[in-house]
């Protein structure tokens, strides 16, 4: 999935009504209002999105609304992007995040690209927007009668730890009549007609595109098998008991992975060559238990959720993030280990290799340092435990912390 984030603006163009012409004029034809439902409750705490209402007028306006079943505005970190995807594959997002910025991208074939300004308002629980369809036609570059795909998303965490809280429909596009001889239907699901580039899975993993060209794939039972070696992102939903399910990160690829369930079980290993260049990035789900055997290189590892063990075995420098719920971190492999915990309790440890360990005001962990390595703990004022090697180790803001220094 997409997050708008920092985006360049190289290319800028803002096409007019005549480059619209080269496509033929835009005859619409009234639509609507026409609402497609969606599920509540699946968001994760973020936006939770309940209806997408489309309505085309003849004079070519398109007015897109998202009904919120828990917001009346978007709070900080936030955004509410629409998708709109035309007959010949073409691609838009129109974007809209809680400080106020909004633009409209297309997708260029390898990014996307700011093309034009865009508007919304909020009326309750519902943020519209309205669109000239002439006007989109000249931005993508393409035809947008007579039928447009259409999505939404919600995205949550943009400063921090950014995810996707929900999209409607979950997978693919609705589609509405934009012109004469269309039809207006709902789509729930459309699975991809090939998985990404380097994407295995085993006969139990089914694999769907996303709105915005990114891939998700749903484990449903238990031992699930799924590796990925391709660049970009996949997302790893697991559907219930997925007891003996692994993940196979492999060098420069990254996941998100979720889960359904507080007795969720998911084992990830990232599989590495080694050397200096290994970078994976695991995003952590919802699972209960989560265990991580990161093998070899330089780590960059994401996990959230409830409760997480995350063990680093292999050689290599890793950087863990843990955020909030009970956690258990073992960074005993060799090798240099930067530990930040935002939040949460539970227990800190690291092995021999010199290694750094952050945690926040809001924390409460139990760290072990003491190892015969220099490493530094930085408690950040939280009341954490901390047991270290009183000769060779540095403490700061551990004040409020209980030191048990050994000899």
């Amino acid at each position: 999935m997409r997050l708008a984030l920092a985006l360049s603006a190289a290319g800028l163009c803002v096409i007019g009504f005549a480059a619209a012409l080269a496509f033929g004029a835009v005859r619409s034809a009234a639509t609507g209002p026409v609402t497609f439902q969606d599920a509540v409750g699946d968001a994760s705490g973020g936006p939770d999105i309940s209806a997408l209402t489309a309505t085309v007028t003849a004079d070519g306006s398109l007015t897109l609304a998202a009904t919120l079943a828990n917001r009346s505005s978007l709070q900080a970190n936030e955004s509410i992007q629409f998708f709109l995807r035309t007959d010949g594959g073409g691609q838009l997002d129109a974007a809209f995040f809680a400080d106020g910025g909004s633009f409209l991208e297309r997708w260029n074939g390898s990014s996307y690209e700011t093309v034009d300004s865009v508007h919304g308002s909020w009326s309750g629980n519902t943020f519209s927007t309205t669109l000239s369809l002439p006007a989109l036609q000249g931005d993508v570059q393409q035809p947008v009668t007579p039928e447009l795909g259409l999505a939404v998303g919600t995205y949550m965490n943009l400063a921090t730890n950014p995810v996707v809280a929900d999209l409607a429909p979950d997978s693919g596009y609705d589609t509405v009549a934009t012109g004469p001889g269309a039809t207006t239907t709902a789509t729930t699901s459309t699975t991809a007609t090939s998985a990404p580039p380097g994407f295995s899975g085993s006969a139990n993993v089914t694999v769907t595109q996303n709105p915005d060209g990114t891939y998700t794939a749903t484990c449903t039972g238990s031992g699930c098998q799924v590796s990925y070696s391709g660049p970009g992102k996949v997302t790893v939903n697991f559907a219930g008991d997925n007891t003996g399910s692994t993940v196979y990160l492999h060098d420069g690829s990254s996941a998100v992975v979720t889960g359904t369930g507080a007795d969720n079980v998911t084992l990830v290993d990232f599989t590495s060559t080694g050397g200096a260049r290994h970078a994976t990035r695991l995003e952590g789900g919802t699972g209960c238990v989560q265990t991580l055997n990161v093998g070899a290189g330089n780590n960059n590892v994401h996990v959230s959720g409830p409760c997480q063990h995350v063990v680093i075995s292999g050689r290599g420098n890793s950087t863990i993030h843990v955020y909030g719920g009970t956690n258990i971190v073992n960074a005993l492999g060799p090798g240099h280990s930067n530990v930040h915990a935002t939040g949460g309790t539970g227990t800190i440890q690291v092995g021999k290799g010199g290694s750094v360990v952050f945690t926040t005001k809001t924390s409460k962990y139990t760290i072990k340092v003491a190892n015969g390595s220099r490493d530094l703990v930085n408690c950040g004022g939280a009341k954490d435990t901390v047991v270290y090697d009183k000769a060779a180790d540095r403490l700061v803001g551990c004040g409020a912390a209980i030191r048990r220094p050994t000899a």
